[in-house]
């Protein structure tokens, strides 16, 4: 089934619990990318995409428990000092529901910790810095800095506390080797390059590199919109398999909305609505799935998701006949009047979503083109 022509910059959302047929679509998409030269950044969290598509010819790899990783650091993508904190936001865990001064102080002092460390790329230092430094130490770091108000001396506790919530923030840092290169920014912009970038994660490997995961996509997405809007931009896919697998990606809302004109094309799989809801929030995560414009709805397990998936897929207007029976005392004033109903129904009940069998979904495309019923081949 053919994507609606130059529909790839509205967005595609492939919602769907595990095993229903979302992986094996993406199998069938992304042949169809490479065939038409598009680049891509694949946002792998199973390896099953990097086994089954990665080119060793020309395409990079980033993960850093990986031999054939590329190697990076993060002052590779620090141009400017709005970058520093860019990629320290991404190791913080603050969402919406979490007003913590240690959580969001944490990304302030590591921004810092980045600048100070700027000239000669050490992740080592910094690392020691931040996670082994005592008190007094950790203080002394950041003294002259725009942090020395809230790191010094004179407030250990204070110190120590944000200490302890950035060290856990950035474990995953610890695994970067030193001396590395690679820069996305530099990968996105070098018009020479047609690979893929694959990001990487096993199950097991996640939960230490979702800050990592979510750093780079944001660089990604930073390089993605400072492209010139008023060229004609090549198209460039970010697939996002789990959406709700990843840390909250601070930029992403923007770019669902703004990134046509810079040629961006996002495909992101779901399970179920409350775990993107649980990082982004209601309201967040609704403007969030208003952006995709191409839906294909696989069978899922949970009335809310089936339900707001339903309305997602629209309604009809029907018109139904009712008769009305009256009685009167004579038998010659007893009568049957009809009248024409209208009212509106949901195409597709909740209940059949939730029925679909593996392989088969509802397929709502960007545009006016009518909903339609879809069964894929292995």
């Amino acid at each position: 089934m053919p994507l609606v022509k130059n529909s790839e910059r509205l967005h595609i959302l492939i919602t769907g619990t595990t095993g229903t047929g979302k992986t094996n679509m993406l199998n069938e998409l992304l042949p169809q990318i490479r065939l038409h030269k598009d680049r891509a950044i694949i946002v792998d969290t199973t390896g099953a995409f990097t086994d089954r598509f990665f080119d060793h010819k020309c395409d990079k790899l980033l993960n850093p428990f990986e031999k054939n990783s590329e190697q990076w650091l993060p002052w590779n993508d620090c141009f400017e000092a709005a970058d520093f904190h860019d990629i320290a936001s991404s190791f913080s865990n603050y969402t919406h529901k979490i007003d913590d001064f240690f959580t969001k102080n944490a990304e302030l002092v590591l921004s810092e910790a980045l600048k100070l460390y700027k000239d000669d790329k050490d992740i080592i230092k910094l690392i020691h810095t931040i996670i082994y430094s005592d008190n007094r130490q950790f203080a002394k770091a950041f003294r002259n800095t725009a942090v020395s108000g809230i790191i010094s001396e004179s407030a250990l506790e204070t110190s120590a506390g944000i200490q302890s919530t950035l060290g856990k923030n950035i474990t995953s840092l610890q695994y970067l080797k030193p001396g590395g290169s690679f820069s996305i920014k530099e990968w996105f912009s070098n018009s020479n390059e047609t690979g893929w970038l694959f990001i990487t994660a096993n199950p097991n490997q996640r939960a230490t590199l979702c800050p990592l995961i979510s750093a780079w996509i944001s660089i990604a997405i930073k390089a993605l919109m400072c492209r010139n809007p008023n060229y004609d931009n090549k198209n460039m896919r970010f697939i996002l398999d789990e959406l709700p697998a990843l840390q909250k990606v601070s930029s992403l809302p923007v770019a669902l909305a703004e990134s046509r004109k810079y040629g961006g094309c996002f495909v992101a799989g779901l399970q179920n609505i409350h775990q993107l809801e649980a990082i982004y929030g209601a309201a967040e995560c609704a403007s969030m799935l208003d952006l995709f414009n191409s839906k294909f709805i696989f069978q899922v397990s949970d009335q809310v998701t089936a339900y707001k998936s339903a309305l997602t897929l629209g309604e009809q207007e029907i018109i139904e006949t009712q008769e009305n029976l009256s009685y009167g005392s004579n038998t010659m004033r007893d009568g049957v009047n009809m009248n024409n109903v209208e009212r509106k129904k949901i195409l597709v009940m909740p209940s059949e979503i939730m029925n679909l069998p593996d392989l088969t979904c509802y397929v709502k495309l960007a545009g006016n083109f009518p909903i339609t019923k879809l069964t894929m081949q292995l």
